[in-house]
């Protein structure tokens, strides 16, 4: 595998980890994280 196919790699699995790990947090964890920067965080739920 070359370095930029690895590095490609290293970005697909952070990203996806910080992807899953986001959308398991609730709305007040967020908001809590964005700094109170308002807006409506209920917006962007997934409805199942």
């Amino acid at each position: 595998m070359s370095a930029t196919t690895s590095s490609r790699w290293t970005l697909f699995w952070r990203r996806s980890h910080t992807r899953k790990a986001l959308l398991d947090m609730s709305v007040e964890q967020l908001r809590d994280m964005g700094g109170g920067g308002g807006g409506d965080l209920r917006a962007h739920e997934t409805v199942y």
